[in-house]
């Protein structure tokens, strides 16, 4: 018994044994599907939860309802004649056959045309074209096979002809013969012809199938194609650096897009290329310049053209930054408001010591002399004479003279006098600053760090302006720009260090060429380092960039080629196969074993047949099996039919809406066989009264016993109509009925002349039938099958006697009647009966109902 009801439950059990988030989703969207294409959205949920990204909450899926047939189920298809053969086989052109009844069987003897009428059946139904010819191979001309049939519902007839096509009418028609006999007992079968597999939803592994495969793929599209465009951008940086890094060296050379761990480490231990660091890539540059030409005589004349140049260039600023040390603005400026300010004080003193009006100078060198010959602050008044005027000293010329000598034991002249000398000082080397032009050295730029010629130029110009001109205070001079003099010392060092630098190549160039040589390879590795710094540290945002990208991406690129989707993807088909075997297998064998028991009375088992599955995904195909072999060489001819029977009747009861033809199904089976089939048949008509079956054989067991199976159900014989088909000409409607038969010989028989050859043969045929109805009736009690062994030929009558035995005389009797009714083998039955009088067969007729009344007469 399958685990489950439908193929859902498979894939459920599938899903919690794998027990991952997004596989967990990827089957509760295959069960929600309905056959249409992954959705984006869905193939990005399951990026999301493949990466832990998210987490997934199950909830239950939405299961679509069961998808109908693709199809409508067509109407019933009823056959209702096949007429107008034309040069199709021995067919007699004009020949019609009609179905009228649910159940036709039609019986004819071998050369009848039964195997040239169920062609034609089987040129409708079998898409192959037939091996045989189809025209009459015996007539001279033989034209061109046609005929015509009606179905049920037809305004016309169709024509048939090869132009039409082989097996066109196939969905409507189902044939049974030897050759599908043989196909169903030495091939594969499909459970699918048999079993409606919608309803176990086994689709939905291929929606899963479909859905893991479209996921692996967008999955890995996505993630090459992010390695990609990551890739690219990597080449594009080391491209950017190959003028100076030797990206085929560790760690660039196995930088890609998923392996950055080198690289990243690298880039995060680089210092930042700083100041000192370009300073250091100039001076490097600068020294192997320098180097390079002292190795020529050329370049050492050039060289100490240069360093005499920077001698002269180093002593003009080193004369201008003495002046500026010597003299500062801003002190000469603090001392000129210095000496503004006493001689402010200097003038109050004048102004209370010497009188209104009176020439200052003069005035004081006047006290002054008079000062220097005496001391004017001992003068009284009364006591004293004016040394200037020779008059007596008042008391107001003792105060005035006591100024005086205040005015001139002051130190404010003597601090005065020395703020003046300084400033005169002082003056002279601002004049000799802003006199100062520097000459043109513009060939030492290259000898100097990049940009100081240009600041030294600059700076010696902001200098020598800021001094004020002639005659201006020198409070209008700018003090700030004067100050920045104190720079020149560091550029006076940069070039001595120049001068340095270029007299150190000049002495190793013109004493040590060897040493001259390592020099230089050792600056070139020192600038190679500093370039290559430089340049990576110049790209280094950009670089930190691309392994932080690669850093994000190298988790989920191994995480997608690394898992095993092939693996997931087998185990989905497995589980599929064995939903497929569970479900549709098993259904498939249990209506085979059904029909086993049927037709022989045991199952599959029983008989020793087992189903071998094989197949891909979950579509597979069985071979059926006794032990290791295949059925065909193990089983009996009638167990052979049994099975091809068996797989025939599963696949019909499949589509009850069609013809079934059977083309002398009953062969190589003996009679419990025979009875088996023939009740198999009735169940046909019986439960499916949609189904039309055509039974065509020149079994007459089979034949007999067929009518007496359908003629024991009450209400079936109605819908039966028994044929016989005679000569490839004629078919007429078979019976069995005394009576019926007698009035049919009785006219043939009757009128005063002879009857035509044609009446001879039609009442010959009626007697043997009324000779077989006597037996099978009077003597056997109409159950001469279960007396009657196959071997027993139809004629031999002295063997039966069962039921109502036959007296020897009325066997020898029936044997002889039956005999003159029957053409041998090789003879001309158009000829055979034309030497048989009326009488004769009057005679005969009589013979037989006389036997006839004998038989009921013994009858116990």
């Amino acid at each position: 018994m399958p685990r489950f009801p439908d193929a859902i439950g498979y894939l459920i059990e599938m899903r919690d044994a794998v027990g991952e988030a997004w596989f967990h989703a990827l089957c509760d969207f295959a069960i929600a599907a309905s056959g249409e294409s992954p959705r984006p959205e869905a193939l990005d949920d399951l990026w999301s939860l493949f990466h832990g990204d998210t987490q997934y909450v199950p909830a239950a899926a939405t299961i679509p309802a069961t998808p109908a047939a693709t199809a409508a189920v067509p109407p019933p298809a009823y056959l209702e004649h096949l007429t107008d053969f034309n040069a199709f086989k021995k067919l007699v052109p004009g020949l019609a056959v009609r179905f009228d009844r649910q159940l036709t069987v039609i019986f004819g003897k071998n050369g009848s045309g039964k195997s040239s009428l169920c062609q034609a059946l089987k040129v409708l139904a079998n898409p192959d074209r037939p091996a045989d010819p189809l025209h009459n191979v015996r007539a001279t001309y033989p034209g061109t096979p046609t005929f015509a049939y009606q179905f049920r519902g037809q305004a016309a007839p169709a024509m048939w002809n090869q132009t039409f096509g082989f097996g066109t009418l196939a969905p409507l028609l189902k044939y049974f013969d030897s050759t599908v006999a043989i196909k169903h007992i030495t091939g594969t079968l499909q459970p699918r012809a048999v079993v409606e597999v919608a309803p176990f939803r086994l689709e939905v592994f291929e929606y899963a199938r479909v859905l893991l495969t479209a996921f692996q793929a967008a999955a890995t599209n996505r993630i090459n194609d992010a390695a990609s465009r990551l890739q690219a951008d990597i080449d594009a940086s080391k491209q950017r650096l190959a003028g100076t890094v030797n990206i085929n060296a560790a760690p660039f050379d196995q930088w890609t897009a998923t392996n950055s761990a080198s690289c990243a480490e690298y880039f995060a231990g680089l210092p930042a290329f700083d100041d000192t660091k370009a300073a250091r890539l100039g001076e490097c540059t600068r020294a192997l310049g320098q180097l390079t030409a002292a190795s020529s005589e050329e370049g050492l004349r050039s060289l100490r053209a240069q360093h005499a140049l920077l001698v002269q260039f180093a002593s003009q600023l080193t004369s201008l930054s003495e002046w500026c040390n010597s003299a500062r603005l801003a002190d000469l400026q603090a001392t000129e408001t210095q000496a503004s300010q006493k001689r402010t004080a200097s003038a109050e003193l004048a102004r209370l010591a010497f009188p209104a009006g009176a020439n200052h100078e003069q005035h004081h060198a006047l006290i002054a002399a008079a000062a220097a010959m005496y001391d004017l602050s001992a003068f009284r008044a009364g006591e004293h004479v004016c040394p200037l005027c020779n008059q007596g000293i008042t008391d107001q010329a003792q105060r005035l003279f006591i100024a005086y000598q205040g005015y001139l034991t002051s130190n404010l002249q003597t601090e005065l006098a020395g703020l003046d000398r300084t400033l005169q000082t002082g003056r002279a080397t601002l004049d000799r600053v802003a006199a100062f032009r520097l000459n043109d050295y513009s060939a030492c730029r290259d000898l100097l760090p990049p940009g100081t010629y240009d600041v030294i130029v600059a700076l010696s110009q902001a200098i020598a302006g800021s001094v004020p001109t002639d005659g201006q205070p020198l409070s209008t001079g700018n003090a700030t720009q004067y100050a920045r003099a104190s720079e020149l010392a560091g550029y006076i060092e940069s070039i001595r260090a120049a001068q340095t630098a270029i007299n150190e190549a000049i002495t190793t160039g013109t004493q040590n060429r060897q040493e001259l040589t390592g020099r230089i390879n050792a600056v070139q590795v020192e600038i190679g380092g500093l370039r290559v710094h430089q340049a990576i540290a110049s790209e280094k945002n950009a670089l930190v960039a691309l392994c932080d990208r690669s850093t994000r991406l190298t988790p989920e690129h191994q995480r997608i080629n690394r898992y095993d989707f092939a693996s997931r993807l087998r185990a989905m088909t497995n589980k599929g196969k064995d939903a497929h075997r569970e479900l549709v297998l098993g259904t498939f064998e249990q209506r085979l074993s059904d029909e086993y028991r049927s037709l022989c009375g045991a199952t599959l088992d029983q008989m020793g047949v087992r189903l071998s599955s094989r197949g891909d995904q979950q579509d597979i195909i069985v071979t059926p099996q006794v032990g290791e072999s295949p059925v065909h060489r193990v089983l009996s001819e009638g167990e052979q039919k049994v099975h091809a029977l068996a797989v025939f009747m599963c696949e019909a009861a499949t589509a009850p809406h069609r013809v079934l033809v059977f083309d002398d199904p009953a062969t190589s089976f003996d009679y419990n066989y025979v009875s088996n089939f023939c009740e198999r048949l009735r169940n046909l008509v019986r439960d499916q009264p949609a189904t039309q079956v055509i039974v065509l054989t020149h079994n007459w067991d089979f034949f007999v016993n067929l009518q007496a199976t359908i003629n024991r159900s009450p209400g079936l014989n109605a819908r039966m109509s028994v044929q016989v088909l005679e000569d490839c000409a004629t078919v007429r409607e078979y019976s069995e009925n005394w009576d019926e038969l007698c009035n049919e010989i009785t006219p043939l028989l009757a009128g005063p002349a002879e009857p035509s050859a044609e009446g001879k043969e039609r009442a010959a045929g009626l007697m043997r039938r009324l000779i077989e109805r006597l037996t099978n009736k009077h003597v056997f009690n109409e159950q001469r099958h279960q007396y009657k062994a196959k071997t027993l030929q139809v004629s031999e009558f002295h063997a039966f006697t069962k039921v109502v035995p036959l007296e020897p005389a009325e066997a020898d009797t029936l044997r002889d009647i039956f005999a003159n009714l029957s053409p041998p083998e090789h003879d001309d039955p158009r000829n055979f009966y034309t030497t048989r009088s009326r009488a004769q067969f009057n005679t005969w007729l009589g013979q037989i109902h006389a036997i006839k009344a004998a038989l009921e007469a013994r009858r116990p």
